[in-house]
């Protein structure tokens, strides 16, 4: 019979008397007092904490009942990269990562390996806290702890030595380096741009985005960037689709200098047809599939720097012409690969692991969500005497721009709920799920020939809290805003709680006890495209019972 969870309030007044200034929390196989120890942590203001469970599968009822905060972290896979001798814990890869934990909460199934993986971690203040234990567990760690207090369900200990420190980082001028060429990508830097620039500036690394390639090839552009980069010593080129999230681990000090550090997709993405046709393309021999790695963020030192030359130079091509190109050109050169954690690269595709909590690096390439309501959309093509409508395939990477909103809001603590047009119901004429020129998937509201108040896009909305929330219209790059009306009210035809135009952002007091609510545009005006609408309520704001949260810094 499984022990109960401990009481939270004994976890909350432990952690206060023998931890008050803690603020990095960490949580193995302790998935049922997880929740406890956020609430514990959330008493002062916490930098993360972080719940590891053995296997993925093991976040999935985690994911669905754990809070939205934007200093959770969840991590349920083992390493990729072999660990060292005599590391393989998973607790010690945090000690790898140069995360140090003030508290460590370990859970009965793992409690003495737990709590000798954590005297790696635990500086000489630090706090274990553990399930009960039996004499025989208590004399295995005897050496590393101090009983400093026993409860129902609960010990408290104090490492007797203070954790090795984390190995310095190798010197040298580290950069990272951002290509951002186009309207499109340009209108992602500036959703990721923050979060990339407060990681460099934690990391001590210079900031360098690359705008020169307008009109070439995409999979070319990383190639410009070569003259840039060697002007450092080691550089992290990363797309400008990525988020990073507060206190992420200096992947400098992660990756070996002499090797390239990566994450290899493949292994949990199907790619072994993918792998084997880069191999022949660039006539390299065949190499494992397992090992093949997403490019969109990759540390590299100097004597690496041939590996992306390649994409400037000869034959780009594959599958995904950039990435394929590079892994081949990988195997070519023989550069060894250290292979990332996803959490450094999480791509969202629906799997467990694409939830934001479960990752570092938030990568948006690719589908933003599970699953498509639709997967069509419809294109536009004006000619003199009148206009061709034609049917086109609805992308991820075409819906993503108001889902990178709503993660970027996310990660700073606020709640975030978005319209984009696989998600609102639209009505033909006026009404379209759009297809742009430059692939951007758009809400497309035609000009209304009367002024009849019709509403050819209505979106619902399940599940919103009461109290103030903010209406952000995301654009369309090198478009306006659609010049239409807006309408929010609750279903079932209440008065409107919101009733006017279209604007980047309006506000909105959602009163209690609304089931639903639903979003409209349409009206008079002269219509246009949307990419989608992001609905945001800020953590900070009051409402009812709930307390708000203390905001992230961006400090390592």
């Amino acid at each position: 019979m499984s022990e109960p969870p401990p009481d939270p309030g004994a976890i909350a007044g432990l952690v206060a008397r023998h931890a008050p200034g803690a603020r990095r929390f960490l949580a193995w196989r302790a998935a049922a007092a997880l929740p406890a120890l956020l609430t514990a942590a959330r008493r002062g203001q916490p930098d993360w904490v972080m719940g590891m469970e053995a296997r993925e599968a093991d976040l999935a009822p985690l994911l669905a009942t754990l809070p939205h905060d934007p200093c959770l972290h969840l991590r349920g896979l083992p390493p990729i990269e072999p660990p060292p001798p005599g590391q393989a814990h998973p607790l010690l890869v945090r000690a790898q990562h140069g995360l140090r934990p003030d508290v460590v909460l370990v859970g009965a199934e793992d409690a003495v390996r737990g709590a000798l993986g954590a005297t790696r971690l635990l500086r000489t203040d630090g706090l274990l806290l553990a399930p009960p234990l039996t004499a025989e567990q208590e004399d295995a760690i005897a050496r590393g702890f101090t009983v400093l207090a026993r409860l129902p369900g609960l010990t408290a200990l104090r490492p007797r030595r203070g954790a090795p420190p984390a190995a310095p980082r190798p010197p040298g001028r580290h950069a990272i380096i951002v290509t951002v060429v186009g309207a499109q990508t340009e209108a992602e830097w500036e959703i990721t741009g923050p979060s990339v620039r407060a990681y460099a500036a934690a990391i001590d690394a210079e900031l360098v985005v690359a705008r020169d390639g307008a009109g070439l090839p995409g999979p070319t552009l990383k190639a410009l960037s070569i003259p840039l980069a060697e002007a450092f010593d080691r550089v992290i080129m990363m797309d400008a689709d990525i988020l990073v999230r507060p206190h992420a681990p200096d992947l400098f000090g992660l990756v070996p200098p002499e090797k390239v550090g990566a994450y290899p997709e493949a292994r949990h993405f199907p790619r072994a047809e993918i792998a084997a046709e880069a191999a022949a393309m660039h006539g390299v021999p065949p190499f494992p599939p397992e090992d093949y790695f997403n490019a969109g963020l990759i540390v590299l030192s100097r004597s690496h720097l041939d590996l992306v030359r390649a994409v400037g130079e000869g034959l780009v091509g594959g599958t995904h012409p950039e990435q394929d190109t590079i892994n081949a050109e990988l195997r070519r050169l023989g550069f060894p690969l250290h292979r990332l954690d996803p959490e450094f690269n999480l791509i969202a595709t629906g799997r467990h692991l694409t939830d934001w909590r479960c990752g570092w690096m938030l990568h948006t390439a690719g589908a933003p969500k599970a699953t498509q309501r639709r997967r069509f959309g419809w294109r536009r093509q004006d000619f003199p005497r009148g206009v061709v409508w034609t049917r086109q395939p609805i992308t991820g990477r075409g819906l993503r721009l108001p889902h990178m909103v709503a993660q970027a809001a996310r990660i700073a603590g606020q709640e975030a709920r978005v319209i984009d047009p696989d998600e609102i119901a639209v009505t033909a004429p006026r009404g379209f799920a759009r297809v742009m020129p430059n692939g951007v998937a758009a809400i497309w509201i035609e000009a209304a020939a009367t002024n009849a108040p019709d509403w050819p896009a209505v979106a619902r909305l399940d599940g919103l809290a009461p109290g103030r929330w903010q209406l952000r219209a995301v654009p369309v790059p090198e478009e306006p805003l659609p010049d239409c009306a807006l309408r929010v009210q609750q279903a079932g035809g209440a008065a409107p709680v919101l009733d006017g135009r279209l604007r980047a952002e309006v506000f909105f007091d959602l009163p209690d006890g609304a089931p639903a609510i639903e979003v409209a545009l349409g009206g008079s005006g002269a219509g246009g495209a949307l990419a989608g609408l992001v609905l945001l309520r800020d953590r900070s704001w009051p409402n009812g019972d709930w307390h708000p949260a203390p905001t992230v810094p961006a400090s390592p």
